[in-house]
């Protein structure tokens, strides 16, 4: 196994979320049909392995428990537990 599947391996088993540094760009992501965040930790993984911050501003979905597991894993600032169709 090469040094950096290692290094990805460790930082998908941490238990501590990484580390940004302030004046890296950011990444706006608005989940419409979040589930309980599939997308949203693949963009996620792509802004780290880029160094860009992820910055979560919506998910939306229709289960709420779901959206309870979306918005303890990844913390948008709103999460939204509603038909599509009301967001627009």
């Amino acid at each position: 196994m090469a040094a950096a599947e290692a290094y990805d391996l460790a930082w998908l088993r941490s238990t501590k979320p990484p580390r940004h540094h302030r004046d890296s760009p950011g990444v706006r992501i608005v989940d419409l049909f979040s589930g309980c965040g599939g997308l949203s930790l693949g963009l996620f993984e792509a802004c780290r392995a880029l160094g860009m911050k992820a910055n979560f501003v919506l998910a939306n979905d229709i289960d709420p428990d779901i959206l309870a597991v979306y918005s303890d894993n990844l913390a948008p600032r709103i999460s939204k537990c509603s038909p599509i169709e009301a967001l627009f």
